[in-house]
């Protein structure tokens, strides 16, 4: 059995912690806080961490600076007090699985996680814990009855990608485990053993790209439309369902989800920009990334207030005017199915 922190503020991170539990494994997310951090870097062997990812890089030097201080207070270095454990040559996994862009991945592993002798400026812990790069894309699990979780009864598991950053044979072991775990795990080659850190970041941030930018713009055609009148509002459910179902089928689903995560989303769309800016060298695609941060921002910015209120029924009414129009698709379809 591991022992694995979990650290997370979400429905994610509680829903795969919940996974692990029921696999035998015990977790320590409650544990995390400004008096027991110390204790809790001892007690793991996995830290996930699953946070929004502004977050991502301070929490990583938290981490690190909590394993130093727990090693200094035995008055020891990390590596003797992994060996004085028995466990010197099975260093503990940092797992980092947040939606950042692959050179905010590898700043981090680099600061903190890079082998002895590798850099980390001293405030690496890199002789204890070694680094595994990664993302998770999909909803968080599902069960098919949730008042009776197992998981033989699992309907959805959203897929976790793992990739290495210096030692290749950490993501094996993190593999092992976390299926083990009920964990849907894929590898990606990539990184390793000198190799660029960041595969899996890069997966994330184009897939994010594509699942919240068709969030975002969709957001600002339904607040535009709505605004425009409850007629063009309307008329665009109707087109979108009848010419862009799977647009449509999105809305359906997603509308309500815009005001609650905006948050979370700017700091993700800001990582986009980071990633498509440094990869394709094109400052006309970053900026399409940085404008829609700030559409998530204007959404975030109003929540808790009488506009947030108001964007959230807008879009909610929005999606549910979309699925009302795909309902009536659906049923003509059908009459004209029966009538063939």
């Amino acid at each position: 059995m591991a022992v694995i922190l979990i650290m997370s503020c979400g429905a994610m991170g509680a829903a795969l912690a919940q996974l692990l539990v029921l696999a035998g494994h015990r977790t320590l997310a409650e544990l995390w806080a400004a008096n027991s951090a110390g204790p809790a870097a001892e007690r793991v062997s996995v830290v996930a961490s699953v946070l929004p990812p502004s977050e991502a890089t301070a929490f990583a030097a938290e981490f690190a600076r909590c394993v130093r201080d727990a090693a200094a207070a035995k008055g020891t270095t990390a590596a003797a007090a992994a060996a004085d454990e028995g466990d010197a040559e099975e260093k503990g996994l940092f797992l980092e699985l947040n939606a950042v862009a692959p050179a905010t991945s590898a700043a981090i592993a680099a600061q903190w996680f890079a082998p002895p002798g590798g850099g980390g400026g001293g405030e690496g812990v890199g002789d204890r814990w070694t680094y595994v790069d990664g993302c998770i894309i999909g909803l968080p699990p599902v069960f098919g009855d949730a008042a009776r979780p197992s998981l033989d009864s699992l309907v959805h598991n959203p897929a976790v990608y793992l990739a290495a950053a210096f030692d290749v044979a950490a993501v094996s072991r993190a593999r092992d485990l976390l299926t083990a775990g009920g964990w849907r795990v894929r590898v990606l080659d990539g990184g390793g053993e000198g190799g660029l850190v960041g595969a899996t970041k890069a997966l994330k941030m184009s897939y994010s790209s594509v699942a919240k930018g068709v969030m975002g713009l969709t957001t600002s055609a339904a607040l535009s439309a709505s605004s425009y009148s409850a007629s063009t509002r309307d008329a665009l459910a109707r087109e979108l369902a009848e010419s862009l179902p799977g647009v449509a089928q999105f809305a359906e689903r997603q509308m309500r989800n815009v005001v609650p995560k905006s948050t979370r989303f700017v700091g993700e769309m800001e990582e986009i920009a980071a990633y498509v800016g440094a990869t394709t060298g094109a400052d006309e695609l970053a900026a399409l990334w940085t404008g829609m941060a700030g559409l998530y921002s204007f959404v975030s910015r109003a929540k808790g207030n009488e506009k947030g209120d108001e964007i959230d029924s807008t879009l909610r009414s929005f999606g549910s005017r979309v699925s009302a129009e795909l309902e009536l698709r659906r049923q003509q379809q059908q009459q004209q199915q029966q009538k063939e």
